[in-house]
């Protein structure tokens, strides 16, 4: 447990639904000091923290977003901002839970999800920011703020507010629209587009949808959209399931066209019958945008992707749930992004256990050729396979070490250390001409040294990463989102470890921790603010 001034945040015993949203999160593009991750051009990267149930001026969980500016020095609390929907000119109205219960629904919740991209190509990364719960024409469909860069860093000027009431559908009660975003160029013209799931949608029968929108000189357009669900030709649905299609979302450009591919996870899609087994699809990118005529399905079906479909023929029970988790990295270096997909459930030697599977991308897109299957059974990876473990809950990629191949995290928040229980870890694999391999594989969790705090008991560290160059080195470093922690006696307060790249790769030396209430970070930590809840860079 940290000082009396940290708050974490634990999705272990929140409730089921906050574990799971924590898990099925997209990365941002790992390339370090780039437009999409440096809101303020300085050429480091900056970082945004959730802290969706954070309570703003008396409104209970209405939540918060924090950014920390990367520096010469690393991360600094020195220019810390902190975001609300009651921040002078941020759109939208912050709408608290003001039932009186002790429960872990939310309100808007504000820094539920975040994304990170350059919009409006101006050549200052730009901040989405989703609160799923907002009222949007009365009813709590969801909505996503996007605050725009500058020279001075993210400002109120042109904020924007997204929600189907400006964009295609309508809102609906309990939609939560912004569950997952990712951001990615997807027709090549050089502005960020926005990638948005909501959980159910009036455009698809109330099923799950995925909605793009695309960038401009004057930012995110809500004349020019794409959207996606699934029961459509694209995306085949045969049974009339919940699938969890937009659960997951990550960007890059498996196939080497120059224009940045959409994959969209739905970890609850049956396989040959089996219910959650788990697909990914793979949306390409192209001149025009997003080509819905050639999407790849894959699944632990697809030729050559090792592990077998399990899921189950009821709906009382749970399969292995690929595509809970997404991010592609260039691995190999063959200048094909590649795809490493988490199935958290996946059950061999224990029970739900977990498992990664890394899929390369190639002249036409991702492929089962050469795949790879990764958990804490196979030779040279750190640790022990255990029951719900659930390793690969989360995933992201950066180039740790500088030797030019991106390296893949793995996050193991069911990780249990000394007797206690979801403690948390993340693994490191490093990448090489020839993929990802074990050698010199690392294992992090709170008890590594250097790492600020002590792993205890349900502080599922490792469910929410991200990498970015926040400086220091060439290197890219690694953040941790422990929104479980208990700090101070207040639970689920939330921390933020940040663990910086070396030419050996991710070091404790150095260190970082950060929460609500350390000295220079806006907010006061309060039980269940949940800060670390979402990581952006």
């Amino acid at each position: 447990m940290r000082g009396q001034q940290v708050v974490v945040i634990s999705r272990v015993l929140i409730v089921a639904a906050f574990w799971v949203s924590a898990w099925h999160t997209g990365a941002a593009p790992a390339a370090a000091a780039t437009p999409w991750t440096d809101f303020n051009g300085d050429g480091f990267a900056d970082l945004a923290i959730g802290a969706p149930r954070q309570d703003v001026d008396g409104k209970r969980g209405v939540g918060q977003v924090n950014v920390l500016y990367g520096s010469a020095t690393g991360l600094r609390a020195a220019g810390d901002q902190r975001w609300t929907q009651s921040s002078p000119g941020i759109r939208g109205i912050a709408d608290g839970d003001n039932d009186n219960e002790d429960d872990p629904i939310p309100g808007d919740a504000f820094g539920w999800a975040v994304a990170t991209g350059d919009f409006d190509g101006d050549g200052f990364g730009d901040l989405a920011t989703s609160s799923p719960w907002d009222l949007v024409n009365g009813v709590p469909g969801g909505a996503v703020n996007v605050i725009y860069g500058s020279s001075s860093g993210l400002t109120e000027a042109g904020d924007q507010l997204l929600s189907q009431a400006n964009l295609p559908g309508d809102p609906v009660s309990w939609g939560r629209f912004g569950d997952r975003m990712a951001a990615g160029d997807f027709d090549g013209d050089g502005f960020g587009d926005l990638a948005i799931s909501s959980l159910t949608s009036n455009d698809s029968n109330f099923r799950e949808k995925v909605l793009v929108v695309f960038g401009t000189s004057s930012g995110l357009s809500v004349n020019r959209t794409t959207g996606m669900w699934p029961g459509t030709p694209a995306f085949p649905y045969p049974f009339n399931d919940t699938t969890g299609f937009g659960s997951a979302l990550a960007t890059g450009d498996s196939d080497g066209d120059g224009d940045d591919d959409l994959a969209i996870g739905a970890p609850l899609m049956r396989v040959d019958g089996e219910l959650g087994a788990g697909v990914v699809f793979v949306v390409p990118g192209g001149p025009t945008g997003l080509d819905l005529g050639s999407v790849q399905l894959l699944s632990q079906d697809t030729e050559g992707v090792p592990g077998d479909p399990n899921g189950c023929l009821i709906v009382a029970c749970t399969g292995d749930e690929f595509g809970s988790a997404v991010a592609f990295g260039a691995f190999d270096g063959d200048g094909y992004a590649d795809l490493a997909i988490g199935v958290p459930q996946e059950t061999a030697s224990a029970s739900h256990e977990g498992a990664v599977n890394v899929l390369y991308g190639s002249a036409s897109g991702v492929t089962g050729d050469g795949a790879q299957h990764w958990s804490q059974g196979t030779p040279g990876v750190p640790g022990k396979a255990e029951a719900g473990d659930h390793l690969g809950a989360a995933v992201t990629t950066g180039d740790f070490d500088g030797d030019g191949h991106d390296d893949l995290a793995i996050g193991t928040p069911g990780e249990g250390i000394s007797g206690m229980s979801a403690t948390g870890a993340v693994t490191i694999l490093r990448g090489s001409d020839g993929g990802v391999g074990a050698s010199g594989a690392q294992l992090w969790t709170q008890n590594s040294p250097g790492v600020p705090g002590t792993a205890e008991h349900d502080d599922a560290f490792g469910g929410q990463i991200v990498a970015g160059n926040f400086g220091r080195s060439s290197r890219e470093d690694l953040a941790i989102g422990v929104g479980s922690e208990t700090v101070g006696g207040l639970a689920y307060a939330g921390v933020v470890d940040v663990i910086y790249g070396s030419s050996g790769g991710l070091t404790g030396t150095n260190a970082q921790s950060w929460w609500l209430n350390s000295p220079g970070i806006k907010g006061i930590a309060q039980r269940r603010g949940l800060f670390g809840f979402a990581v952006g860079s």
